[in-house]
């Protein structure tokens, strides 16, 4: 018998084909033959039943909706009178050949439409079979369980402990209510199999911020999932062809569901500029609305000081602390730090190499110690100018947090000079000589 636990999203990304949606008809005939019972916190059939309508159909509507904007624009632009500005490489035919086509894709994104949100709408009852299928263990949220997430908030422990200055009292609430539903359902799974010994029961989820935050399951959720002997996924594909050990879903599939996570987790794929806005004079002006959409690239050369071993002939010094149990690799990050400039209004922005959270760099001080506001990474954005006021070389460093100060013992935060001291011991010992 195969148990499996599957968060909210994981239904929410079937309905909408981010995953093969044939395995709703596999995973209903084989919970329907006793091979696969679903396990459901019902603070998953509730967070389901708020969210089916506006992720699943509002996010169709929305996408339909902005192809019918975008084609509206090109109609109207072919219709404006400075349309005559192009006439040297477009012809008046080709351009009555394109407004046809353009009412033809129209009426095709129109059926479409009617299609998909069919589909979607069958998905979506699929699901709600599989929710009500008389095998399915249903899991009330006990005093027990909330208790246990009540004391881990209380004490501000993962994944309650988000201290960054820079959020609002509504934003922190807001992420620590969803955060307490994730934790409630999660330790609802735990202690279920946990009390009942279920051996190897599968606990999916695609909430990369709340679960696996540096695409690795956060350890202090690894250590309960290896405390029951369960596994975790981060699709239902790969959780069905994993407990089955069978190819259900092939690998071009799962490469493919891969690749959408990975998109839906950055940010910045469709970013536009931190700085300038469109108002009511531009909001159809063509240039203004494609120069401030950022295109980043690969630019600024990245050093790490948190990386212990550059050297791989240096491994065998440290040979004894990397195969013990205890041992964690040191964080890795790009070599590039990806930057992109305004075409607009010229303001300069970064990714996070850690969260790729979009940067202004206009806003930031140069060869001072920052942290991203989003994961408080720490780092100096080091430029040297030349003396016609050229910038002759950049480097970002990522400063290594922790550093234990010789001198008082406090922790502090490296300034890239690799000094032991801290900033207060190191102004005390300079006037004390």
């Amino acid at each position: 018998m195969i148990y499996l636990c599957c968060d909210t999203n994981i239904w929410i990304n079937i309905s909408n084909s981010e995953e093969p949606t044939r395995l709703l008809d596999f995973l209903h005939e084989e919970i329907s033959k006793n091979n696969i019972r679903l396990i459901l916190p019902t603070i998953i059939a509730k967070e389901w039943e708020r969210n089916k309508q506006e992720k699943i159909i509002g996010v169709i509507n929305k996408n339909i909706s902005e192809q019918k904007r975008i084609l509206h624009k090109l109609s109207h632009f072919l219709k404006q009178e400075n349309k005559n500005s192009f006439d040297e490489f477009m012809s008046d035919e080709k351009i009555k050949d394109l407004e046809k086509k353009a009412i033809e894709l129209k009426n095709d994104i129109t059926k479409y439409e009617t299609n998909i949100i069919a589909k979607a709408n069958l998905n979506i009852s699929k699901v709600e079979e599989i929710f009500n299928h008389a095998t399915t263990i249903r899991l009330e949220t006990d005093e027990i369980t909330s208790l246990k997430v009540i004391k881990i908030f209380s004490e501000k422990e993962f994944p309650f402990n988000d201290t960054r200055d820079k959020k609002s009292r509504n934003e922190v609430e807001a992420k620590n209510k969803n955060n307490f539903a994730d934790c409630l359902l999660f330790y609802q799974f735990i202690n279920y199999v946990g009390a009942n010994s279920i051996k190897g029961a599968h606990f999916v989820t695609s909430n990369k911020s709340d679960f696996y935050p540096n695409d690795h399951l956060h350890e202090v959720y690894l250590k309960e999932i290896n405390s029951v002997d369960a596994h975790f996924h981060k699709s239902l594909s790969d959780a069905i062809n994993k407990s089955l050990e069978k190819e259900i879903v092939t690998l071009n599939e799962i490469k493919r569901i891969e690749l959408i996570a990975k998109q839906r987790n950055k940010k910045w794929t469709e970013s536009t500029c931190l700085a300038c806005e469109i108002d009511d004079d531009n909001e159809d002006n063509f240039s203004v609305i494609y120069n401030r959409v950022l295109h980043f690239h690969e630019d600024v050369q990245i050093s790490d000081e948190r990386v212990v071993i550059t050297n791989p002939r240096q491994t065998k010094m440290f040979a004894e602390d990397i195969f013990s149990d205890n041992y964690t690799p040191p964080p890795r990050s790009k070599d590039f730090l990806y930057t992109a400039t305004c075409q607009n209004c010229g303001t300069n922005h970064f990714l996070c190499p850690e969260c790729e959270e979009v940067i202004n760099l206009d806003e930031i001080e140069i060869n001072k110690t920052q942290k991203c506001e989003n994961c408080e990474l720490a780092f100096i954005y080091k430029q040297d100018v030349g003396k016609k006021g050229d910038i002759e070389n950049e480097e970002f460093l990522i400063l290594k947090d922790g550093i234990k100060c010789s001198g008082c013992g406090d922790e502090f935060i490296s300034r890239g000079d690799n000094s032991d001291l801290c900033e207060e011991c190191e102004k005390f010992y300079a006037t004390s000589n």
